[in-house]
């Protein structure tokens, strides 16, 4: 390779993002939850979307007064709406 080769430099940048890795740290108060908390809407969101922003998935464990044993909603109630 000759000294202005852009190949050079995207091999050292590639090495470096090896040795150090290409992810940033999160700050220290942010938190790790992507999705929204919609717990007590009085839908228990059981089947939910996976992107940032979705509603977060509930249990009758997290949630309890959407999944608690006394609720029990009909399976199109079930899935959160995109």
């Amino acid at each position: 390779m000759e000294d202005g080769d852009p190949m050079k430099g995207i091999l050292i940048l590639l090495g470096l993002l090896l040795v150090f890795g290409a992810t940033a740290a999160a700050p220290p108060n942010a938190t790790e939850e992507s999705c929204r908390n919609m717990c007590g809407d009085g839908v228990c969101q059981e089947i939910v979307c996976m992107a940032i922003g979705c509603p977060c998935a509930e249990t009758a464990e997290t949630c309890p007064e959407d999944c608690g044993p006394e609720r029990t909603a009909p399976p199109e109630e079930r899935v959160a709406p995109p």
